[in-house]
Parts: structure tokens; sequence; C-alpha cells
């Protein structure tokens, strides 16, 4: 699920002002929100503070460590849920923003953004989160003949799912856990994929700070183009690239990379993202182009919806096969407005 960023930055800001307002003795350590859980009260301490809200994925996560609690999901259902009064500000507001011509949306965000960084919390040092026991609960995906066949059923090679793990309890229950390897063989991160198709937070990564979110950072040639690309599974079938896991700015990061090419999903996400480097003048991938060229059977939202459903056969996108279509041409920038379908 790709994330709309102008939304997300309401909603973090919304978030921010109902702990506020709401919450007493909230710490902040630079990941996560710690605060007593609304949900389920905490039990009976008073010192109970089981509630997290976590910053570093995606979107932001709700998630209470209450074994009783059913508190899991996006921070922006624990906002609707609990707090529909705000979230309805979040709705007005956004609905404001995308009426609002380009230049004063900019005005708009940069006073969202001012104001957020005035809300203060108490800060922390220590991550109230058990890595070491979370990762106890992940077990080999080969263990698992059901999730075998959905691997198979995306093509994905065995080399790369044999490598995968599934957790079934804990933090990252009924998920299939994505590791990130780095030239030494050895985990930097990994991402938690739920199998849902409706699922309210597909995908949940791992905690803590100034950790390097960036699939395949460190297995590229950093000499030659680099694709990027939004997610792990998709960076599979395309050369030399590295997924970004999700939209948010990560230009720091890739910086290190001279040939820097996007090619984020075909999606309408993807297209407003793709839209916006493009008046930046970098090179972004045109879909519209390379289906005409390459057709598929099927509407394709991304690069393995590709490699399952072109008519060709293409199993694998070298740099050779996708080059000719990326662009900085900004008379292209036609290819990428949305309206109100989705793709």
């Amino acid at each position: 699920m790709s994330i709309d960023l102008d939304k997300q930055l309401l909603l973090e800001l919304a978030i921010k002002n109902v702990l506020n307002a709401y919450f007493e003795n909230v710490t902040y350590n630079g990941v996560e929100y710690n605060f007593r859980c609304n949900v389920c009260g905490d039990g009976s301490k008073k010192f109970n503070k089981r509630g997290h809200i976590y910053t570093n994925g995606e979107s932001w996560h709700y998630y209470c460590f209450n074994g009783d609690c059913h508190g899991n999901y996006p921070a922006e259902y624990w906002l609707k849920d609990f707090f529909p009064l705000e979230y309805e500000d979040v709705l007005r507001d956004y609905a404001r923003l995308k009426m609002t011509n380009s230049k004063k949306k900019e005005v708009i965000i940069d006073n969202y953004k001012f104001k957020s960084s005035k809300i203060k919390f108490k800060i922390v040092d220590e991550i109230d989160f058990d890595e070491k026991k979370e990762v106890s609960h992940f077990r080999p995906l080969t263990n698992y003949p059901k999730l075998l066949q959905y691997c198979a059923g995306r093509l994905i090679p065995e080399e790369e799912y044999s490598r995968w793990y599934y957790c079934e309890k804990g933090f990252y229950r009924n998920r299939i856990i994505i590791p990130f390897f780095n030239n030494m063989n050895s985990i930097y991160y990994y991402q938690g994929r739920d199998l849902k198709p409706k699922s309210k937070c597909k995908y949940l990564s791992r905690v803590g700070k100034e950790l390097n979110c960036i699939y395949n950072y460190y297995n590229v040639d950093i000499d030659l183009p680099v694709p990027i690309i939004e997610g792990p599974i998709d960076s599979i079938f395309t050369e030399n690239s590295v997924a970004i896991t999700g939209l948010k700015d990560k230009t720091d990061l890739l910086n290190k990379f001279k040939y820097k090419r996007y090619l984020f999903d075909n999606d309408k996400s993807g297209k407003m993202k793709s839209l916006q480097l493009l008046l930046g003048g970098q090179y972004i991938f045109n879909w519209k182009m390379f289906l005409t060229k390459y057709p598929c059977v099927k509407d394709v939202k991304d690069v393995n919806d590709f490699i399952k459903f072109n008519q060709i056969g293409i199993r694998f996108l070298t740099w050779e096969l996708i080059e000719p279509f990326f662009t900085n041409n900004i008379h292209h920038r036609i290819f990428f407005v949305t309206g109100n379908k989705k793709k």
C-alpha cells in the first residue's frame, strides 16, 4: 500500500496534537512515542505504558504490548477509531490541500511542518522494544508449504525466498519476513509483509534508530545506473536496483548513487511522486510507454505484476530493456497526471 505524503503529514501532526492534549507523560526517543494504551488501559497499574506509535515505517503504526490488547494497526486507524473529530479535521484539511494550487500548497505544508515541530515530548534514550525476543519467533519460510506456493505464484526465485522467514506470533505475527542482506551476507534490516489482501497494515519493518531501510543498498554497482524502486520484491526482478520501502524521502542515503533512475509503482501515489521528481529534473520511468511496447494480459501495478502478466515471458528487467523508458523531459509530465480512476 503506497502512502499519500500530504495526508501522512496531516495525520502525523494530528496524532502529535492528540498525544499532547489527551495523554500524560508521553515520551519520544526518535523512533517511537510511548504512552498509556487507551485501547486496553494497560491493566490496573498506573505506571504501565504499553502503547506505542512507531514512526520509522512507511507510515506511523500503533501497537500495544499488552498480550490481551488488540491494538495493532496503522496509527491512522487508531486516530479514526478513538479520536474521530480530530480525524475529520485531517480529512477536511487534506481535501483543502488537494484543491489548492502548487505554490500555495507549499506554503500550507510548510506551516503544518512548523506547527508539528513546536509540539514537544520528553525525550528518552531507551527503546521499549525487545528485538531479540521478537526475532526469536521467526521461522524459516521453507517450513510452510502454502507460503512456498505463494512465492512460486509470484515467480520469486527459490534462491531468494529460501532465505526468508515467517513469524507466527509477537509484533510481526502472521507476516513473511524479508531480510535485507549486505555485501557480507549479514542482515541489516528486514520487513514484515502481511499477506491478507485487505490488511490495514501491509508492512511492519525493523524497529530501531538510524537504520538503513533501503533494500540491496550494499550490493549494487554505484558506477552504473541504479533503478530506485518501492518494494523489495520488485527489486529482485530488476537489474542493479534498490528498493526504498515506501515513498518517504531518503535523499541522503541515495546520494551515493551517481546515476539515479526512479521506477515507482504504476499507481496513483507512484505517479504523483514520479511527477514531483520529474519536475525536479530527475529521471523517472514511463510505465505508459513501456506497457505499450510490452503489453500484459492484466493491469500492472508494479514490476512483479509485469513479470507475472507480460505476454512474451520476460522474467527479469535488464538495464538494456528498461533504459529507453526513463525520461527527464518536462513535456512528458502528461503521462503522470492522475485522475479519479485507480491504477
